[in-house]
């Protein structure tokens, strides 16, 4: 019988392209599948419907930077004219076993 993760991952594989055998429970969602941005909204979403995860909130700006602005970034752009140094805030990982537990439980969790 397969297990939640080996369900998981077939499924990222069929779905996304993402070949299974290059995932473990510690790979990260944005690092290693290189999902982000609205890509990320709608892959969680997906993974949680797919596999009934019930989800009041989930903070998708915690491990999520926003969709850019394509190539040309304008803050940084202008904060590096105007020599001003922003705070660069740090995402929280999210890894596929993170996700797992939530596919376990039913239910997701904050971290």
């Amino acid at each position: 019988m397969k297990d939640e993760f080996q369900n998981l991952t077939e499924y990222i594989y069929s779905k996304y392209s993402i070949h299974y055998k290059q995932l473990t429970r510690e790979s990260e969602i944005e690092k290693d599948l290189k999902i982000a941005g609205d890509d990320a909204v709608e892959f969680i979403d997906d993974i949680f419907i797919k596999f009934n995860v019930r989800c009041i909130l989930f903070d998708y700006n915690k491990y999520f930077d926003p969709e850019g602005f394509g190539l040309i970034n304008f803050p940084k752009i202008i904060n590096f004219i105007t020599k001003k140094q922003k705070q660069a805030t740090v995402k929280q990982r999210l890894t596929l076993g993170d996700i797992e537990r939530a596919i376990i439980s039913g239910m997701w969790e904050d971290l």
